[in-house]
Order: structure tokens, then sequence, then C-alpha cells
């Protein structure tokens, strides 16, 4: 819900940025859930890395 109220907010705001941003859509559509808790720094940090490549 958050994403989706703030995608909205933000074009509404810069309509321009619709056509540079992946097809149109402002987050990326896949999710990771996990607790930090359960996994290292370091995991979490490549997760992000690996989400600047796709």
């Amino acid at each position: 819900m958050m994403k989706g109220i703030s995608a909205r907010r933000i074009f509404v705001r810069h309509p321009e940025l619709k056509s540079k941003l992946w097809g149109g859509h402002l987050w990326n559509p896949s999710t990771y859930i996990e607790t930090i808790g359960h996994i290292s720094e370091d995991t979490v940090r490549k997760y992000i890395e690996d989400q600047k490549k796709k």
C-alpha cells in the first residue's frame, strides 16, 4: 500500500519520471522478506546491490 500511494504522489508531482523508470513503474516488483536477526548484514548488502543491477 505504501509503495502504491507514494508512487502515485510522486508521479502526480513529476509525471516526466514515468517515462524514465522501469517501464513506467517506480518500484521494483520483487520482494524480499526476512528478519534481520536471521541473516547477516553482508547478505542484506548483497541483496541491495543485486537489485541495482536488475
